[in-house]
């Protein structure tokens, strides 16, 4: 890739388990593994931090990431240990998430954080990555922000989920850019004391578009396109990756750029949601085809509805469960539409 930009992530990164009603199939996803292989979709070298386990999932997982075009190694193989999991549900517009898999039954095993003593090796592997995206505040994360902002680097930071203040306070002080959505909570990223100079903060609220500022400034709306949704899944990653695309490598920025740049990022996310999953959108087209059919909702030309093409999952050993790929004893049968 060269002179491309580098993104290092961490955060979630579970093995995406979809159903879409029709057929199951497995991705890499989570937030800091769907903006690896957006932005790699969109020419980035982009290398996620994290943990797997040594098992059937984190092979998929890998593999699939690979497939994206997303540089693995800064991901940690832990012996012994299981991948996290994590079933999507996608029905009439409708996504649920599932913690147990509909189809054995079992508990499925849950994210694991970057560990403080990968911190370093990260860093003397990647000592200068044009950004630094994280979604989830624990120590590993957090210091890992502090290294990267000292060297000048963009930290981009998504809060998702509670964690500890102290946490989140180094978080956000470490951030250049913080995005928040109304389903997390918008309280954080509007409320929270002011960061550096120049910090830019972002809330998305799906359907009612977005709101920013930069440091203290006012706050600017930025409205979003109307598309008949198939799946939301992955809108609000899409619109960070494609924000974080635009907006990467500009001297200074105004609010004009970022509006323009929030913008591009809806447009990459209304043409996915007329996809099932949260990179089906990738998946279905290359990106010079994307690229005019931005331009396209940008100068307000009518779109053709994209479809998306057949998703088949590989076949697993008998004693997996053909879903999540934990091992099993049986299979219960027919609870939902089999992998096809």
């Amino acid at each position: 890739m060269g002179d491309s930009r580098v993104l290092v992530s961490a955060g979630y990164m579970p093995l995406d388990v979809i159903d879409d009603g029709t057929a199951t199939w497995r991705r890499a996803g989570g937030t800091a593994g769907n903006v690896a292989a957006m932005l790699a979709f969109l020419g980035w070298h982009t290398k996620p931090a994290g943990r797997l386990g040594d098992d059937v999932a984190g092979q998929a997982l890998v593999s699939d990431l690979r497939g994206a075009g997303v540089d693995t190694s800064l991901l940690q193989v832990d012996a012994g240990a299981a991948t996290n999991r994590l079933v999507h549900e996608i029905r009439r517009g409708e996504h649920r998430y599932r913690f147990t898999c509909p189809r054995c039954g079992q508990p499925l095993p849950r994210s694991r954080p970057l560990r403080l003593d990968q911190v370093e090796p990260i860093v003397a592997a990647v000592p200068n990555p044009d950004v630094y995206f994280f979604d989830r505040a624990n120590p590993g994360t957090v210091l890992l922000a502090e290294r990267y902002a000292a060297r000048g680097t963009t930290v981009v930071f998504e809060p998702s989920t509670p964690a500890n203040a102290t946490l989140i306070q180094r978080a956000m002080r470490a951030a250049t850019i913080v995005k928040g959505s109304h389903e997390h909570g918008p309280e954080l990223v509007e409320h929270y004391e002011s960061g550096q100079d120049g910090q830019l903060r972002i809330i998305t609220q799906g359907a009612a578009g977005a709101r920013f500022r930069l440091g203290t400034g006012r706050w600017h709306h930025v409205g979003v396109f109307a598309v008949d949704v198939v799946d939301a899944a992955g809108a609000g990653d899409w619109t960070t990756s494609g924000m974080l695309d635009s907006l990467i490598g500009k001297r200074s920025l105004a609010a004009s750029d970022v509006g323009e740049a929030v913008m591009y990022g809806h447009a990459l996310a209304a043409l996915n949601c007329a996809l099932p999953g949260a990179r089906g959108l990738a998946e279905s087209r290359d990106a010079t085809t994307v690229a005019k059919l931005v331009r396209a909702l940008q100068e307000g030309d009518e779109v053709e509805p994209l479809s998306a093409p057949p998703m088949v999952s590989s076949t697993v050993a008998h004693d997996l469960c053909d879903w999540c790929l934990l091992h099993v004893d049986h299979v219960v049968p027919d609870r939902l539409t089999a992998s096809r």
